[in-house]
């Protein structure tokens, strides 16, 4: 639960900072953007591939940090060696991560209802103005406005999409431990049940008379 935590913070950070890259420089070629995203998923891959080979082996079976550490790390030399590939599809994969992240934010709205946060609406919304933002980004504005305009338009869809990431796991988590913790209480709480006991033979001497 923690490492997952860690993870989803990490994330949210490294989208934010992003974002913010692209509002403050926005006449930055796109070819600088692929380098940016490359090295990241570079040192995302390593990480993963390193946390894999760190874990438990009870945990190990349903964990699939190595083969995405592996897909990253390939995702990332792509991004370096086929930069003029993959600026053409730039905007579509950053609006991507952004409707990715409206996706899982509503999943942290089951959650929460699930669990009886009265919160759970604010969840809600937060993952529909990020969706909307990533099919906008996604299907509209490809081709349609100039670079640098679109760049600040992603960057601030990615900064709202890592700002919220952030508020929803901390927030939420410790909701979560909360209801955890009651639970097991709960659970580990002793059952009394109240019984009447009568003594057999008592009645027995009773029905011979």
């Amino acid at each position: 639960m923690k490492e997952l935590k860690w993870s989803a913070i990490l994330e949210g950070l490294i989208v934010t900072i992003l974002g913010v890259l692209l509002i403050c420089f926005p006449t930055a070629s796109a070819s600088v953007v692929c380098t940016l995203i490359g090295v990241g998923c570079l040192i995302g891959g390593l990480v993963c591939i390193i946390n894999y080979c760190m874990i438990d082996v009870h945990d190990i079976f349903y964990r699939n940090d190595l083969a995405f550490g592996i897909f990253l790390i390939l995702f990332g030399l792509l991004a370096l060696y086929k930069k003029n590939v993959l600026a053409e599809i730039l905007p579509i994969i950053l609006g991507l991560v952004i409707l990715i992240s409206g996706l899982v934010k509503l999943q942290s709205a089951s959650v929460a209802k699930r669990i009886g946060y009265q919160g759970a609406n604010a969840y809600t919304v937060l993952g529909v103005i990020s969706i909307v933002l990533g099919i906008i980004i996604m299907f509209f504005l490809p081709g349609s406005v100039a670079t640098d305009t679109l760049f600040i338009v992603i960057g601030i869809g990615m900064v709202y999409s890592g700002i919220s990431d952030l508020y929803v796991t901390f927030f939420l988590s410790s909701k979560y431990k909360k209801f955890i913790k009651r639970w097991k209480e709960k659970m580990e709480t002793p059952k009394v049940i109240d019984a009447e006991v009568s003594d057999e033979h008592e009645e027995d001497d009773s029905s011979e008379q």
